[in-house]
């Protein structure tokens, strides 16, 4: 495995780039493995094409005096950086020789590099082209622009702690690595491709430019380094782009659970202790406990903390530079410095090795832009680059996330503010936020998302519990709960809130915990994927205008859309693109694309759509992750009007103990056999983790306008007894019972904890 970081640019189903970062006229070429050389007249330079995957081209460009640097640079600094892979197998592709241009056709793809002046085309296997190069001088990249493109990501783009332009996520200026954004040199285009800018120099990405838009800045020096991938789709692109610069991390289950975040209310361990009771107590469901910067400021004894006792995680605040002594008599610090190993091995193993046993297994790593942390050991042997305090800073959130692997056993687990190459190393806070500030939390959020960081964070109830009572309060609890990690600031605790505040809390918590393993499984998929688990319209319905221009409505996962309502501002149209999709309040059926208008959303109601073919695992009523076995499984089935869906729940021991390695998998599908037909099936895959035998309660939504159903089989030939009330089949051991106000065929299955089954309901007696 090789890494280190360069530039990229990801292509797509229409057509490719002509790239200009030298001088020169083409002279000749050689093939290598994977590799066309390619070397120039009139200058030193020479330029590498190296095909990775058919649909992944890398483009490195030597510095002024024909030197590349080699990949195993930053392997050996404590690396991987930006990129973690290197090797690729071998790539089938031809080489032509043409008068005017030498081209390389992969099985997807057609690179074409023009000869005078050199620079590189990428087209489709049909010829169409994407973009080209417009010129440029050194160490910038200008491009052609069409009329119709748009472009997205480039990570968190803020103006100002916490905020985005709040009326889009289409981007036309943004600048690259500054200082306290998390910040990714990836964008992608509605022409089908991406451009990641792969460098720690710092970049400036001009893209409102009419008929082209410009790079500057990140192209100099020897990092001169892109990779091209081809999409089209938004989401392939996000997947051959976390192939090169790493997955997402994946988090322990209890990391997707609730998080209070303590900082003037509870100011000691006892304080801790009393918040975890409370929490517990008013059934207001959590599993964290995160301790903010007065962690620093107050008597610690490890031994008086015990919110591990009331099933809480404990997460503390640190920072490299506000470390302070536990108290007279205790040995000085080392010198700060996380490049030693030695000073990493004193800080995770004597200074918090007490609280490791008290519950504490992450960290809030915050303040890292502070130019003293390892600037000597980098100037002395760290990589050739000019900007290091971005690095510095990655690899002290690299170091931190590592190591809460190392000591747990199982995945790390982080709570950071900011750093680009970051999403590898989740969780991503959005930083200090007031109430109004939410329209930019929101497209942060989903922006992010757009350049491969599957999780987010946010101060719920606002920095300093700026929400009033009421509305404002109720609509940060419904968005945030709908989020990858909820973190409830604390300025005002739950049981300080009215009643009707506290009463929408329960409600949200509710369905979230009961969606956990959605949630969890979706968490899972972003891992493999690099798809995020809030997704923005554009993501998937990358061709429609109106979701091209929507930066707050969202898909959570593979099923629901999200529409926050965002105070002073009502709901007053929502849009759901094409597809069948159902309220999931009141079962109301809409046809997309449809814009519906006066939607009615009282406080305590956030708008939340389910698309057709949705199938949503969800578990019991638990006050934090795992409490009960999910036992009864509840999918809730939404099928489409024809054909089948498919959706995958993952489970494990939660990820935060040795063993995590193991899984099981459990494949479900639903197909509509005509109009009086629905089946499930589900498959399990085995990979080590057993899961007992288990009944499933399976909702399936009945469509119009078929009869009402009259048998339900298991596995083709089990005749299930019908119900004529709710409660009968909740005391019985299995049956179906049909709720006609609502058409809803409520099942009830005894499952195998290791072989599959199908239920078929049938508007037919006789099947």
């Amino acid at each position: 495995m090789n890494l280190i970081p360069r530039f990229l640019l990801v292509l797509s189903a229409v057509s490719l780039t002509a790239v200009r970062l030298c001088a020169g006229d083409f002279s000749s070429y050689r093939v290598s493995g994977n590799k066309v050389s390619f070397r120039l007249s009139g200058t030193p330079e020479s330029v590498d094409v190296i095909v990775c995957k058919k649909d992944i081209i890398r483009v490195k460009i030597s510095d002024e005096a024909g030197q590349f640097q080699p990949d195993s640079l930053y392997l050996d600094y404590y690396g991987p950086f930006l990129v973690v892979k290197y090797d690729w197998d071998p790539v089938p592709f031809t080489v032509h020789d043409h008068d005017d241009r030498v081209e390389i056709v992969t099985g997807r793809l057609k690179v074409r590099c023009l000869k005078r002046p050199f620079g590189i085309g990428l087209y489709t296997l049909a010829g169409k082209l994407i973009t080209e190069d417009l010129g440029g001088a050194a160490e910038t990249i200008t491009k052609r622009k069409f009329d119709d493109e748009f472009f997205y990501g480039f990570g968190c783009i803020s103006g100002g702690e916490g905020t985005v332009n709040p009326s889009t996520l289409k981007r036309t200026v943004a600048a690259w690595a500054q200082e306290g954004v998390s910040n990714a040199s990836l964008f992608m285009s509605t022409s089908g491709y991406g451009l990641f800018l792969d460098t720690w120099n710092r970049a400036k990405f001009r893209m409102g430019g009419s008929g082209s838009y410009r790079i500057s800045g990140g192209m100099k020096g020897p990092h001169r380094d892109y990779y091209m991938f081809y999409g089209p789709a938004f989401r392939h692109i996000l997947d051959l782009y976390t192939q090169v610069t790493g997955r997402p991390g994946f988090l322990p289950k209890y990391m997707y659970g609730v998080a209070y975040h303590e900082y003037w209310t509870l100011r000691t361990p006892y304080d801790w202790n009393e918040g975890a009771r409370r929490v517990r107590e008013g059934g207001y469901r959590g599993d964290i406990i995160r301790v903010d910067s007065n962690f620093n400021d107050v008597p610690r004894d490890p031994a008086v903390i015990d919110v591990a006792g009331r099933n809480f995680e404990f997460s503390v605040w640190i920072s490299q530079f506000d470390l302070k002594p536990f108290g007279p008599g205790e040995p000085p610090q080392p010198k700060q410095d996380f490049t030693d190993p030695g000073w990493r091995n004193w800080f995770f193993n004597e200074w918090h090795q007490a609280y490791w046993g008290r519950g504490l297994h992450h960290y809030k790593v915050d303040r890292e832009n502070d130019p003293r942390s390892g600037a000597d050991t980098l100037a002395a042997t760290g990589p050739p680059i000019d900007n290091t305090a971005d690095l510095r800073r990655f690899l002290w959130y690299k170091s931190v996330f590592e190591r809460t692997a190392h000591k747990s056993g199982g995945r790390g687990a982080m709570f950071n503010r900011h750093g680009f190459g970051m999403h590898r190393f989740p969780t991503l806070w959005n930083g200090d936020t007031s109430t109004g500030h939410l329209p930019g939390i929101i497209a942060n959020h989903l922006s992010a998302g757009l350049a491969g960081y599957a999780h987010f964070s946010f101060d719920m109830m606002g920095f300093g519990n700026t929400c009033k009572d009421g509305e404002e309060t109720q609509r940060h609890v419904e968005f945030g709960m709908l989020t990858p990690n909820p973190n409830v600031f604390q300025g005002k605790r739950p049981w300080d809130f009215t009643d009707e505040d506290q009463n929408c809390y329960r409600k949200y918590t509710r369905l979230r915990y009961r969606l956990m393993p959605y949630i969890y499984s979706t968490a899972w998929q972003a891992s493999r994927t690099g798809v995020p688990i809030m997704r923005a319209m554009v993501l998937d319905y990358t061709d429609d205008p109106v979701c091209r221009d929507e930066p707050h409505d969202y898909l959570f996962g593979d099923w629901l859309l999200v529409s926050p309502v965002i105070p002073p501002r009502k709901t007053d149209k929502i849009y759901l693109p094409a597809g069948q999709w159902t309220d999931w309040w009141d079962g109301t059926v809409y046809n997309g694309p449809v814009t519906l208008r006066s939607y009615p959303t009282p406080s305590d109601k956030i708008p939340l759509f389910v698309k057709a073919g949705a199938i949503i695992p969800m578990g019991p009523d638990i006050q934090y992750v795992d409490q009960k076995p999910t036992d009864p499984l509840t999918l809730e089935v939404f099928p489409a009007p024809s054909g089948t869906s498919r959706y995958t729940l993952y489970e494990d021991n939660g990820g935060n103990a040795p063993g995590w390695e193991k899984h099981r998998l459990t494949h479900f599908s639903c197909t509509k056999a005509g109009p009086r037909q629905v089946r499930v099936d589900l498959s399990v895959e085995d990979k080590g983790y057993g899961v007992p035998d288990r009944t499933y309660l399976c909702n399936i939504r009945w469509q119009a306008p078929a009869p009402a159903p009259a048998a339900v089989l298991k596995n083709g030939t089990e005749r299930f007894p019908r119900h004529r009330t709710k409660a009968a089949l909740k005391s019985a051991a299995k049956g179906f019972w049909y709720d006609a106000s609502t058409r809803v065929v409520h099942i009830k299955c005894p499952g195998s904890g290791a072989a599959g089954l199908s239920m078929t309901v049938s508007a037919d007696r006789g099947q």
